[in-house]
Formats: C-alpha cells, sequence, structure tokens
C-alpha cells in the first residue's frame, strides 16, 4: 500500500483505501444503499426501495433520459447517551442514483411509500424521448 500527501486528511486517505479495496477485489466489495430491487416488463421498471422510518416528505425523486436520483434524510434514533456494543442503523443524508438500459417517461412516473412496510414503489414507464422532471412521492 502506497502513502498518500502529507496535506492528506484523514477522509481522503479513507476513499483512497476504499479505492484501492475495490480495485484489488474487482470491484466486488460495494453495497449501495437504500437496497432496491427493480422488475423490469416490456411497458415500464418497477422499483422497490427500503426506506423504514423515512418522512415520505423528506423524499425526493429526479428522473433525466434513463437515470432516477433518488435523495432522502433518514433520521437518527433518539435513544439518549448510550454506550453501543454495536452500532449500524444509519441516519443523515442518502442518495442514490439508478441506470436504467432505456429512456424513462418521467411524466408518468408513479411513486408510492408505504411507511407501514417503509417501501418506496417506483413505477417508471419507458419511452423513446428524452424528458426531465421531478416526481410526486404519495
Amino acid at each position: 500500500m502506497r502513502k498518500g500527501p502529507p496535506s492528506e486528511n484523514v477522509f481522503m486517505i479513507i476513499k483512497r483505501l476504499e479505492n484501492e479495496l475495490r480495485e484489488a477485489l474487482g470491484n466486488k466489495t460495494t453495497i449501495e444503499f437504500p437496497l432496491v430491487d427493480i422488475v423490469d416488463s416490456d411497458s415500464e421498471y418497477v422499483v422497490f426501495m427500503d426506506l423504514p422510518g423515512v418522512d415520505k416528505n423528506k423524499i425526493i425523486l429526479n428522473a433525466t433520459g434513463n437515470f432516477l436520483d433518488f435523495s432522502a434524510d433518514i433520521p437518527s434514533p433518539d435513544l439518549g447517551p448510550r454506550k453501543y456494543l454495536l452500532h449500524e442503523r444509519i441516519s443523515g443524508s442518502i442518495k442514490r442514483r439508478l441506470t436504467f438500459p432505456e429512456k424513462i417517461d418521467t411524466n408518468n412516473i408513479k411513486a408510492k411509500y408505504s411507511g407501514n412496510n417503509g417501501v418506496l414503489e417506483i413505477h417508471i414507464p419507458k419511452t423513446k424521448s428524452e424528458q426531465v422532471g421531478e416526481v410526486k412521492v404519495d
């Protein structure tokens, strides 16, 4: 492993090490969040995204061409001061870009969030022409 320059801060070092690890393992170490399933049919894609505990008003979806950009804020659980043995739940701002093999109809995307099971379901029609738009979450 090579050393970085003296001006390299801890975040740059971590990012560099992460990239080196990905290269060494053949880019098989990446886990994207939130987790999604994407179903491909003749006329549309259907995305199922796990977002437990997220306020639907904090979910932002934007679509362009064959991309769907997602962002949301995951609240930090207010559990007071504690000594954790294991702390895996995440909080804060998250972003993810989904790329589809065909252009998507941004004017007719339907998104529905079920707070009961924490799943965002997005129906994305396919199209031939490029479009841009923001998606409302119901």
